[in-house]
């Protein structure tokens, strides 16, 4: 009987530390790290922390999102925010809200795209002069990018309906950007062609197979297609002896500025100024003008007058041609390919 209740007693010892000795090492101690954390750390939900690279961000979901650092010329400080906030501050800068949804989604793609790839180089090569940033904005000026707090000063009572708009336009599209050959390529784009776009090399000297000619007629009927700047014979003078000091220039002012060079859509390349060959652009800068595809005149009564076709460079998307485009049916997808052609869309 007595070594009955002695193999009993042993029994229920074993039946007590078989449980305990399931337990990994350490179990409990890292239960203990755990309890700890949550009791001095801010909740999950509202913080957001940087990783490591300093490349992007976790989200309160637990998503790792990538995110620009843009230095804002206006203030001097450096804006950091995730690529989708950006997204929206971008499309508010770049495109008037009463454009069509397809052709501000077409914005918002050509946005992430150019400036994922100015942020990709930026890293691999700094320049100094950004002080850390990806790439420069002006804010108060509404240039490449603008804050919520810039939008609501601007908007007043409308804006929760413009930034619900804007955050449903840059939802539907996310973070689509275009490749070519496996390459983002650079998405350039401006106000308003001349009726036709230009090829890259024609402006800038470098060949890019997606950035080529094509037609923009809408760009036609767009409001400041044709616009005009008079100078007085005076002010032509003077403006080009400042810029160039030693360019001769003849008694005859209808002869200052002669036989322009163009491009097949129409800007000028190269143009006769006095003794010197300038660029299209440089007189563009020299006289304010909206584009390079000008035609000039002078008359003794008129003095010079330019006669400017569309505003910006020219080169990839026309953003009233994309209006144009997508009030005439075509979706984001459509505009992109026309403008960008060869190229392909991916996350």
């Amino acid at each position: 009987m007595k070594q009955k209740l002695i193999f009993i007693s042993l029994l229920l010892i074993m039946m007590l530390l078989v449980p305990l000795l399931a337990v990994p090492a350490g179990g409990e101690a890292a239960k203990a790290s755990s309890a700890g954390k949550a009791s001095s750390d801010e909740p999950a939900s509202s913080a957001e922390t940087v990783s490591a690279d300093e490349g992007s961000k976790v989200s309160s979901a637990g998503a790792e999102e990538s995110f620009f650092r843009i230095l804002d010329e206006s203030s001097g400080e450096i804006i950091t925010v995730t690529d989708r906030e950006f997204l929206i501050g971008a499309v508010a800068a770049e495109m008037p809200l009463t454009f069509h949804d397809e052709a501000l989604k077409a914005q918002a793609v050509a946005c992430c795209t150019i400036y994922d790839k100015k942020r990709t180089e930026q890293r691999l090569n700094p320049d100094p002069s950004l002080k850390g940033a990806d790439f420069s904005c002006n804010t108060a000026q509404w240039q490449i990018y603008v804050t919520k707090e810039k939008m609501q000063e601007r908007w007043g009572d409308a804006f929760e309906t413009h930034y619900a708009h804007l955050q449903q336009v840059c939802g539907s599209v996310g973070l689509q950007k275009l490749i070519y050959q496996g390459e983002p390529v650079l998405a350039t784009y401006y106000a308003i062609s001349a009726g036709r776009t230009e090829a890259s090399e024609d402006i800038w000297g470098g060949k890019r197979d997606y950035l080529v000619a094509v037609a923009s007629p809408g760009d036609l009927q767009a409001p400041g297609y044709e616009t005009t700047v008079s100078k007085s014979r005076d002010e032509v003078r003077a403006a080009i002896l400042n810029k160039w000091p030693d360019c001769r220039l003849g008694s005859d002012p209808a002869q200052w500025i002669t036989d322009p060079i163009r491009t097949a859509s129409g800007t000028v390349r190269s143009i006769a100024v006095g003794s010197l060959i300038a660029t299209g652009e440089e007189l563009r800068a020299l006289f304010g003008l909206r584009s390079a595809n000008f035609t000039l005149s002078y008359t003794e009564a008129d003095g010079f007058v330019f006669t400017v076709h569309g505003y910006g460079h020219g080169v990839g998307m026309s953003q009233y041609g994309a209006d144009a485009m997508a009030r005439g049916g075509a979706d984001y997808k459509t505009i992109l390919q026309w403008y960008y052609p060869g190229t392909e869309l991916t996350e």
